[in-house]
């Protein structure tokens, strides 16, 4: 009798969200003073934000459109050998897609659809510096590891 399929860990986090909004200017407004998320920059029509103890770039997007809406979610997976198996899986489903070149904080993504036609990306790794906090707990790991 088989047990339970093995788990899977190539998809490590979720990268970060973009929100399309007809109003920017509120709507940065409300992130930024009354959720209190720091801006970490601007490109084209797009604002990007992290929040307090984040270690990447950002995690939400906030990009002037006609509309309100989710623009895609984007989901970081552990390794780029991780990257691989998983854009081999998504390819082998009827909702294949694309290769990127990605965007501010990220390199290359793959973007494709879910069966109700939400727009997603896989990304592997990460161009934006990572906070002074995540490097010392990266750093007291491999110390302590090193014993």
């Amino acid at each position: 009798m088989a047990g339970p399929p093995e788990p899977c860990f190539d998809v490590a986090q979720l990268a970060h969200t973009e929100l399309l909004t007809p109003r920017i200017e509120d709507s940065l407004s409300f992130f930024r003073d009354i959720l209190g998320m720091q801006e970490t920059g601007r490109a084209g029509q797009s604002v990007y934000l992290r929040a307090f103890e984040e270690s990447y770039h950002h995690s939400l997007k906030l990009t002037e459109a006609a509309t309100a809406g989710m623009g895609h979610c984007a989901w970081r997976t552990s390794s780029p050998q991780a990257l691989e198996r998983r854009v081999a899986a998504v390819e082998a489903t009827p909702f294949a897609g694309t290769w990127t070149d990605g965007d501010v904080g990220h390199g290359p993504a793959y973007a494709f659809r879910t069966p109700d036609g939400h727009a997603m990306e896989l990304s592997g790794t990460s161009t934006a510096r990572r906070s002074r906090r995540a490097r010392a707990r990266s750093s007291r790991t491999a110390r302590s590891a090193g014993r």
